[in-house]
């Protein structure tokens, strides 16, 4: 017995399954990946990109093989990285905490937040973590004996840039034989630096695609043989290969197929693994046209989004409706005002009809309410409590990790974005413009500019309910 399972796998190690210290069990590993893990095990490369769709288990796999690979060499350390700090701990931390707990091992390994750690205790090797934003503590990175042999970026896509990687790769003082893992979902467009990176292989990198259902990439870009062979032939083909259902669960996969019925683009994208435009537009969702006021009146879920700013950036309230069904959202209404206090942009509001206001009289006494509930960006809580004070009905927008990046694949993961460029045209004008960042070098990164997004931002805040409600 090896960990929680029984070890099944035949893998030509040159050692009996008696001799090998630990190996990482049949039965916890995606059929999809035993050919991936047989290479592992007999190092015949030194990096291993792994790209797919969500619920495609690579991220577990790496996790895995991480740990076992670490166990089997006892002179070795690991380092496991993203482009943000900040969101190490529920990811790449979070993620080999588990795959230490599924092998059985709790009992031989410490995790510490401050600093950031995993050790093995039964000799001292040790798991660093550190964010490509400051490259500096990468370099200072020395362990107490040995070398760093196994070396993770997760969320590839999101470090910037060819570069920027191979920067920290020279920076990491380790031996002759370090494994290198590149994970990540391939971003929509094709000309983002990652999916570039794997149109060109090396000899010494093997790359792994997957997407829950087993389908080859090939099937998949090829638009022809899709019309001639169905996915739905495909998914019953590729069944026994797929990620295990019980692992992803009825609402997960529910989730997915609703999207495929509605949105194949999007669905391609997030579930399949494969770039969907040409060209770095964030939203390929958006249809500009007008929307009537018959249509207006029947709209019976309204949100309020608002994105306070002063002096550079004005402050931008943006009002929609979703309809849940065909998950669609509709942008009809928008104020934007530079240099305004507080009790003053409120009243600007009010008086454009932004914020429904309502007057009634009860006991000879007039009363003035503003029911419709606003979402603003939580960052300025002093601004929130003032339109408090003025009697508005609005809360601070729910934040978490890359709430950035969630809300914005949740927009471009909706069927269409309908703007009226007529009576929401600073909406218009954003959301067609707004392009993936560039390096210098003009490779398109996965990140969003933070500059020319205020409607982008203040419509994330008006949907903000939604999208938190489906997890990050």
């Amino acid at each position: 017995m090896h960990g929680k399972y029984q070890d099944s796998l035949n893998i030509n190690t040159g050692k009996t399954a008696s001799e090998m210290p630990f190996a990482i069990p049949a039965d916890m590993l995606a059929p999809l990946f035993a050919d991936a893990y047989r290479d592992v095990v007999q190092k015949l490369h030194t990096e291993y990109v792994f790209r797919g769709g969500r619920g495609s288990a690579k991220s577990s796999f790496i996790a895995l093989a991480f740990i076992y690979l670490l166990v089997n060499n006892p002179d070795a350390h690991g380092l496991a990285l993203r482009q943000v700090a900040d969101t190490l701990r529920n990811s790449v931390f979070a993620r080999l905490q588990w795959a230490i707990n599924e092998l059985g091992l709790s009992g031989k390994f410490k995790s510490t937040i401050s600093p950031m750690e995993i050790e093995y205790l039964p000799t001292g090797q040790k798991i660093y973590f550190n964010g490509a934003d400051d490259p500096g503590k990468i370099k200072s990175i020395t362990p107490p004996f040995g070398y760093i042999k196994i070396v993770w970026f997760e969320e590839f896509d999101q470090f910037r840039g060819v570069n920027s990687v191979r920067m920290v790769e020279q920076s990491i003082r380790g031996g002759d034989d370090i494994y290198y893992f590149k994970s990540f979902n391939p971003p929509p467009t094709r000309s983002n630096f990652a999916n570039k990176y794997c149109e060109i292989p090396k000899a010494n990198q093997y790359q792994h695609f997957s997407n829950y259902l087993g389908i080859p990439e090939g099937y998949l870009k090829n638009e022809e043989l899709r019309k001639v062979l169905p996915l739905e032939t495909m998914m019953q083909t590729y069944a026994n290969l797929a990620v295990p259902k019980q692992w992803l669960g009825n609402t997960w996969l529910e989730e997915a197929e609703h999207l495929r019925q509605i949105n194949p683009t999007a669905y391609d994208h997030e579930y399949m693994g494969i770039p969907v435009n040409d060209g770095g537009m964030v939203f390929t969702n958006v249809v500009l046209r007008a929307i009537a006021d018959d249509e207006i009146a029947q709209f019976d879920h309204v949100l309020r989004g608002l994105d306070w700013g002063y002096a550079i950036n004005p402050a931008s309230m943006g009002v929609m409706h979703f309809d849940a069904t065909r998950r669609k959202l509709y942008i009809f209404a928008e104020g934007q005002h530079l240099k305004m206090s507080n009790e003053r942009l409120f009243n600007a509001f009010v008086d454009e009809g932004l914020i429904p206001k309502i007057e009634y009289t009860e006991k000879k006494q007039k009363i003035v309410s503003y029911p419709d509930l606003i979402i603003a960006d939580s960052a300025e809580p002093k601004s929130v409590g003032d339109w408090k004070s003025y009697g508005a009905n609005i809360r601070g927008a729910e934040k978490g990790p890359e709430s950035v990046r969630y809300s914005i694949k949740w927009l471009q993961g909706l069927t269409e974005i309908i703007i009226d460029p007529v009576r929401a045209p600073k909406h218009a004008q954003e959301f067609t413009d707004y392009e993936y960042e560039r390096t210098k070098d003009g490779e398109i990164i996965d990140e969003y500019p933070d500059r020319e997004n205020d409607t982008i931002d203040d419509t994330r805040y008006a949907t903000n309910l939604i999208w938190r409600r489906r997890g990050e």
